[in-house]
């Protein structure tokens, strides 16, 4: 059975100065943030185009647009994956196809858990510390959460965003990053 909608979720994050950054690293993180996801829309596009019909959204991340300092393979993964869908966005679009990408903000999430761990451990400052600094960095004051995520996706795989197509859509409450 052919799929109409394809969402494209799979991500990791490793942070290091490049210098530091080892190839393997750096190759896991490209394979995962946009190998996959081009693996996918490629087995998946000819059943949507001879259907013409489909949705395709791609999960990215608001560092794909801006990244912080020592993210440089996670922003060119996530870059790449935007690149992606609007490059996608254009050769599948006759075939009424819409392809899209969501860009996450800051979401609490294991990996976010890990991550103030791992900062707390550099710094005097708590876990929960570290995490509440980077909420405060958020203009709309708080976090986002996987349903917010989620209600984007569900709009752009809806019949109401039937003439949206090429955009990387921030769910960031007015976050920026690298700034």
């Amino acid at each position: 059975m052919p799929a109409d909608i394809l969402v494209n979720n799979a991500g990791i994050y490793f942070s290091s100065p490049i210098a530091e950054m080892d190839m393997a690293t750096h190759e896991n993180l490209l394979a995962v943030n946009i190998n996959g996801a081009f693996a996918m829309c490629a087995a998946i596009a000819p059943h949507m185009r001879a259907r013409r019909f489909g949705k395709i959204i791609n999960i990215a991340s608001i560092s794909g647009k801006d990244t912080n300092e020592n993210s440089a393979s996670y922003g060119a993964s996530k870059a790449a994956l935007i690149a992606l869908t609007i490059s996608l966005s254009k050769e599948l679009g006759p075939h009424n196809i819409n392809v899209n990408a969501v860009c996450p903000g800051l979401v609490f999430t294991q990996l976010q858990a890990e991550l103030c761990e791992q900062s707390a451990e550099d710094t005097d400052l708590t876990a929960e510390e570290i995490w509440a600094s980077r909420v405060a960095k958020i203009p709309l004051g708080r976090a986002q959460e996987a349903e917010d995520i989620g209600e984007m996706v569900v709009f752009l795989a809806s019949e109401r965003a039937r003439n949206i197509t090429g955009q990387a859509i921030n769910v960031c409450g007015g976050l920026q990053t690298g700034r």
